[in-house]
């Protein structure tokens, strides 16, 4: 099986790689025991408030907490696991936010505080969202079906979509500027800044891994890897058990781009959305790139078709142009007399106010 190769024909190496990969379909993430807290119980010096949401990116829970010391203004996120943990997606998260705020990346949430304390692993960072509560939880998907009333209409204008498509290649690039891939990208893992509702923010490490090696080169692939992220958007890769590599980050990406739209960020739903069965859905996303390419773009701008077919011939050792991939965006900005900004959201307050 190569594996700098490009993405094309893979029928043959789909069946022989699906008893390889006998893994149930959805999101493949690691178990916790789930870290249970409760309103006013301590974390080291952090109060709790209450539980903002379960089951992301591998973690158990999520807290709204304050400084119970009062020196520290405003409330943050609090993420904490077991110290007893064989598995330390926690450990992964800080460890990539922690070097992402060495090389200034701009769409990530910045670290307060980390530690051990009371048998937890815990880690503190800001909130994203100006109204980050179980009602308003603004990622991408949410804020996309709170547009409309009507179902019908719950999906971002052509110009939005492609304004967020730049930034999200903007912190893809980052992350992968510092050596980690992310292996889980989607809509639910991307939100907006909490100051700032033009900052997009990338989420949820704990499936990242670092692709290069301790001399800076790209590491040599595994000869079979195991699923990782989430079925809908996953790469072809993941579906025939190769190892993730940079383009694999950006073909997630696009599908992500194809939901969020008219697409699910452009159109709206995806081909496969509702199959169940994890060799169905890798098989119609090969079909899609042949005769049937307008089942996953039609109704896009004909530049999502351009930079497919650019992202499934970038080689595994190869580092993807990311700027040619922002230039497409900005083609269709520009042919669709579309401006990048304001975002949806900006013109509905409700959304971020709540």
């Amino acid at each position: 099986m190569a594996a700098t190769g490009g993405t094309k024909n893979l029928s043959a190496e789909m069946k022989e790689a699906a008893a390889k990969a006998a893994q149930e379909s959805g999101v493949v993430q690691t178990a916790l025991d789930i870290v249970q807290l409760y309103k006013g119980d301590k974390v080291a010096t952090w109060e709790i408030i209450k539980k903002l949401g379960e089951g992301r990116g591998g973690f158990g829970a999520v807290y709204l907490v304050k400084d119970a010391n009062g020196k520290i203004a405003g409330e943050y996120a609090l993420k904490a696991e077991k110290a007893s943990e064989t598995t330390r997606v926690l450990k992964m998260e800080v460890y990539v936010l922690m070097e992402l705020k060495k090389s200034n990346a701009k769409h990530f949430c910045d670290i307060l505080d980390r530690g051990r304390a009371n048998g937890y692993n815990f880690v503190v960072m800001t909130l994203v969202g100006p109204s980050f509560d179980e009602k308003v939880e603004t990622n991408l998907m949410n804020l996309r079906k709170t547009a409309s009333p009507d179902k019908a209409k719950q999906k971002f204008s052509l110009g939005c979509a492609l304004s967020i498509g730049i930034c999200v290649v903007d912190a893809i690039e980052e992350l992968h500027g510092i050596g980690y891939l992310h292996r889980d990208i989607k809509p639910g893992n991307f939100a907006i800044g909490k100051s700032d509702p033009r900052r997009i923010i990338m989420l949820d490490f704990g499936m990242a891994r670092k692709y290069i090696d301790s001399q800076g080169k790209v590491r040599v692939p595994r000869w079979a890897a195991g699923f990782r992220g989430t079925v809908r958007y996953a790469p072809l890769s993941c579906h025939i058990s190769r190892d993730h590599c940079r383009k694999d980050d950006l073909e997630s990406f696009l599908y992500m781009q194809v939901r969020v739209v008219e697409i699910e960020l452009t159109k709206g739903s995806l081909p496969w959305k509702h199959l169940e069965s994890r060799d169905e859905i890798g098989q119609l996303k090969e079909k899609c790139r042949g005769e049937s390419i307008k089942l996953l773009m039609g109704g896009c701008p004909k530049e999502y078709v351009t930079i497919l077919d650019y992202i499934d011939n970038i080689c595994y050792y190869h580092t993807p142009d990311y700027n040619l991939i922002r230039q497409h965006f900005k083609t269709a900005l520009q042919i669709n007399n579309l401006n990048e900004y304001p975002y949806d959201w900006e013109n509905q307050p409700h959304q971020l106010n709540n």
